[in-house]
């Protein structure tokens, strides 16, 4: 599993196609982030 969360660079030095699967996963949240994330994700 890798956090998005945190700044990163990803590179394919290969031919070949990459697939990738994101997901959310529902993680505990203080109340002003749980406000926060509600106000954007119910846009």
């Amino acid at each position: 599993m890798f956090d998005e969360t945190y700044l990163h660079y990803v590179r394919n030095d290969t031919d070949a196609g990459r697939l990738i699967l994101m997901c959310d996963v529902k993680r505990p949240l203080n109340p002003l982030g749980a406000a926060f994330n509600f106000l954007i994700v119910s846009r």
